[in-house]
């Protein structure tokens, strides 16, 4: 019995409008949370993670939609 091989194409998965705002919400509201514990940061820690004061009140100021 000869052996058939499928061939299957990948598509880009399409996400619908629900998704999209959600992931949205999702990302926007981890961007806040991470802004807010970087604005907790001591220098010593700001340091640590390759940061001075002024880069991080700048990334802190920043609106939560913004990247």
């Amino acid at each position: 019995m000869p052996r058939t091989q499928i061939q299957t194409i990948n598509l880009p998965h399409r996400t619908g409008p629900f998704t999209r705002i959600a992931q949205f919400l999702q990302n926007s509201a981890a961007r806040r949370r991470d802004r807010l514990k970087l604005a907790h940061l001591d220098q010593r820690l700001l340091r640590d993670i390759g940061l001075d004061s002024a880069a991080a009140s700048e990334e802190c100021t920043k609106p939560f939609w913004r990247t």
